[in-house]
């Protein structure tokens, strides 16, 4: 064990080093001598014509004399912002030089990219681009272990077909998830999501099926949420669930004592009005590096829009990172869950708001590094604490007098401030779903930030 730790130690800084200085990658653990080597496959993947959105599919590399495609796989990760990077440390398996590999997606609706092959070459990194196809990728013997039981995991995206709606999708390629029953929560956009099932909702119910192309038709493995995108949008906030038919959602799993439809992973849409100059946001779904473009989307946004972040490469400092072009959009910028942003809408005409909605899987925990002095966060969940103290800023007995919490409102342009005195925020602030905040660390004392999900 500790002698394949240390292979993954040089291997990584090997990697960070001849990335940084433009060189190629020489591999120099005893496995060189042997022809095998730890290696890294990466690209981009077009979502062409498919109407699955490639973002949040597995994808997988496998050894093409080798049949058991997920079970042996590897390794495995998750397209996102279309792109992928599979780390052959994921399995400490090595890759044999001068032999093909097939790299494939999961199958999701009929539709995937790959298998296409991947000769490794030696040179410690492999580039292969693929593109989503009917009947392409591959379809699992087995669904990944830890979805929970009963239950089937959602992706939410854009709808290519017709950019006002949304597209919730499924992997009917996996025979248990073909008899799926799908539920929705509500809420009013003030951070309302829940576990609880009591205001679950099926899809086909009379409240909300005219909400929805076909809620009848789930065969497919795809539900179009109709006109629920942008400036269109009468839900400011949406969640969903899906349920294998045979367990029934309100049973309970043995094994968890929870709910079948309690228990399921949740996708979501959350609406954020935006304002004339400056807007304080954050996504309060899982992402991780998500560009600002499929974060935030671009139509909304004219030439001269702004977007801001914190700068850590120096002294922590609030630095402009992009402009908005038409020709470019947001270059460049990446945006985490629980990290904040500053939109400033330059050339929105005073007294109109534009609606931008965000898209994503509910996250199920989160942790990051709160650094000393500048913090542009959000809350990381969409559902509101009622105070920072609950979500963990600071942690129970990490606080320190002087410490502050900038909030601002985008409707007055006004900043307002609460100060940690005495084991406690003054004023009490609450920690809105999808609104940014700049925490501010007196002292020179990071701490590891982990709020615990309020629902």
């Amino acid at each position: 064990m500790f002698k394949d730790i240390g292979r993954k130690l040089i291997f990584m800084l090997t990697l960070v080093l001849c990335l940084q200085s433009g060189m190629a990658m020489a591999v120099t653990s005893e496995d060189a001598i042997q022809g095998y080597y730890y290696y890294w496959i990466t690209g981009n993947v077009e979502q062409g014509a498919s109407p699955v959105y490639p973002n949040g599919l597995t994808i997988l590399i496998y050894d093409e004399e080798n049949g058991h495609v997920w079970t042996d796989s590897l390794a495995r990760t998750t397209i996102a912002a279309d792109k992928y990077m599979l780390n052959s440390f994921d399995s400490f398996a090595p890759y044999e030089v001068g032999k093909k590999y097939l790299v494939a997606t999961i199958q999701q609706s009929g539709w995937g990219a790959g298998p296409e092959q991947v000769t490794i070459s030696g040179s410690g990194v492999e580039v292969l681009n693929l593109t989503m196809v009917e009947g392409g990728g591959v379809v699992p013997e087995e669904p990944p272990s830890d979805v929970p039981t009963g239950t089937i995991p959602l992706t939410i995206a854009r709808d290519p077909n017709n950019p006002a709606n949304i597209l919730i999708s499924w992997n009917t390629s996996v025979p248990a998830y073909r008899d799926a029953e799908i539920y929705m929560l509500a809420g009013d956009g003030s951070g309302t999501f829940t576990n609880n099932t009591a205001n679950w909702i099926m899809v086909n119910d009379p409240a909300v099926s005219a909400l929805f192309d076909d809620p009848n038709g789930l065969a497919d493995g795809m539900l179009v949420f109709l006109g629920q995108f942008g400036a269109t949008s009468t839900a400011p906030e949406a969640y969903f669930k899906a349920v294998q038919t045979r367990y029934g959602a309100y049973n309970v799993d043995p094994a968890t004592g929870l709910q079948y439809l309690e228990q399921a992973w949740a996708v979501g849409k959350f609406d954020v009005l935006l304002r004339r100059f400056w807007n304080f946001v954050s996504v309060p779904f899982l992402t991780s590096n998500a560009s600002l473009n499929t974060a935030y989307g671009t139509d909304i946004f004219t030439d001269g829009d702004e977007a801001w972040k914190i700068n850590t490469s120096v002294t922590p400092s609030l630095t402009e990172m992009t402009s908005f072009t038409g020709a470019t959009n947001w270059q460049g910028l990446t945006i985490n869950a629980g990290e904040g942003c500053m939109i400033f809408m330059k050339t929105l005409p005073q007294g109109e708001t534009r609606t931008m909605t965000v898209l994503g899987e509910v996250a199920r925990s989160y942790s990051s590094r709160m650094a000393w002095l500048f913090n542009l966060m959000g809350n990381p969940y969409p559902a509101t604490f009622s105070n920072f103290s609950l979500g963990s800023i600071p942690p129970a007995g990490s606080g320190q007098d002087g410490d502050e919490i900038w909030s601002f409102d985008p409707a007055t342009q006004t900043p307002s401030v609460s100060s940690y005195r005495n084991n406690a925020w003054d004023p009490t602030v609450p920690m809105q779903s999808s609104n940014g905040y700049l925490f501010f660390r007196k002292n020179n004392d990071p701490f590891d930030w982990a709020p615990v999900p309020n629902y």
